[in-house]
């Protein structure tokens, strides 16, 4: 009887200890990295909204980090652009993380004028993030930060680029306030204006 009870009893301990290690893994587990601010590799650049599982995430970074890069230069230059993309007229997503995940960085030309390493703080964990680019987004609201160590004309190409989205064989027409614009590449971004980049398909536009 004694024996039973003994064997009993370890095996009791035995549970216990393995249902905390449980719980200290989860509790170990990382929650997200860059919270999930960008698709996995392999997803398409273009996104309808309608397909879309982005939630809309906004991000708060410590002052005393994002005001300096690793040329410890201070951000002079804050504008903020908005656009709206279509793709045969379907609206798109615009990722959150432009120009700050790895995934959406695509083009580092313009890195000199952005921000070095920085601490993001959401309720759910803090973090010290890489940087951004010059140009970038926080969420999926279609607001482009411009965010310069320098006082600089930046283009909407130059965002395209850091985006990485390729619209070769494709047709694109570009509004800017209610005005079209023909030469959508070298198009200056400016405060709080507003930008319909509208893009067909080769194979969807009818010649005259």
């Amino acid at each position: 009887m004694q024996r039973k009870l003994n064997l009993i009893f370890r095996a009791s301990i035995l549970l216990i200890v393995v249902s905390l290690h449980g719980k200290d893994n989860e509790i170990n587990k990382p929650i997200f990295l860059y919270g999930h601010i960008a698709p996995h590799k392999s997803d398409p650049p273009f996104i309808p909204i309608s397909e879309s599982n982005y939630e809309k995430l906004s991000y708060q970074l410590d002052s005393s980090l994002s005001s300096s890069n690793v040329t410890n230069k201070k951000i002079v230059m804050h504008i903020h652009p908005q656009i709206n993309v279509t793709l045969d007229g379907k609206s798109l997503v615009i990722p959150a993380g432009i120009g700050i995940n790895t995934t959406l960085w695509n083009d580092h030309t313009l890195d000199q004028y952005g921000m070095g390493p920085m601490k993001m703080t959401t309720k759910e964990m803090n973090m010290i993030m890489q940087g951004m680019a010059p140009l970038h987004t926080h969420d999926t609201s279609g607001i482009i930060h411009v965010e310069s160590n320098e006082f600089r004309n930046y283009t909407l190409g130059q965002f395209l680029q850091i985006w990485g989205i390729d619209l070769d064989g494709r047709e694109v027409e570009l509004s800017v306030n209610g005005n079209n614009i023909k030469d959508y590449k070298n198009h200056i971004l400016t405060d709080k204006e507003q930008i319909i980049l509208n893009i067909k398909n080769q194979k969807n536009v009818t010649s005259v």
